[in-house]
């Protein structure tokens, strides 16, 4: 796909439309450049995206270490919050990602189940909090070596 996007960006460099010598529609002034402008505003982006590719392959990596400590609901909102941006609201009610559908944690988790909405913002804080502080202790380059195995 990246390679078919940057070969029709090449071709569409130099001289267009010289195979008929008749009259055309076409009037106004055209930019020459403007290929080659958008040629390397693309590769531009290609390159910030895959120094992306590292930093979120690093990121799984070390999600996937924590999977060795910690339980399922603890892992799902340390990957929906942090890997797919998700906003604590949409953790505390449910959201559906994709195709995936998540409930509320308050109907996964009996801890929760019985408070309100705005208890439920302040545990998921905190219990997210506590967990950070214990992976820290741990070491990310310890959990990052846990994942990989």
């Amino acid at each position: 796909m990246l390679e078919e996007k940057a070969e029709v960006l090449h071709q569409a460099i130099g001289v267009q439309g010289h195979n008929s010598f008749e009259v055309h529609g076409k009037c106004g002034i055209l930019d020459p450049m403007r290929h080659v402008i958008e040629l390397m505003d693309w590769q531009d982006e290609m390159a910030k995206e895959e120094d992306l590719h590292q930093a979120i392959a690093d990121a799984v990596e070390i999600v996937d270490g924590i999977e060795h400590i910690t339980d399922g609901i603890t892992v799902e909102v340390i990957t929906r919050y942090y890997l797919q941006g998700e906003s604590m609201r949409e953790l505390v009610d449910g959201y559906r990602y994709g195709d995936v559908s998540y409930p509320p944690l308050a109907e996964r988790d009996d801890k929760i189940a019985s408070l309100s909405r705005a208890q439920q913002f302040d545990w998921l804080k905190e219990s997210m909090d506590i967990a950070i502080d214990q992976w820290e202790r741990i070491g990310i380059a310890h959990l990052k070596e846990m994942g990989q195995q």
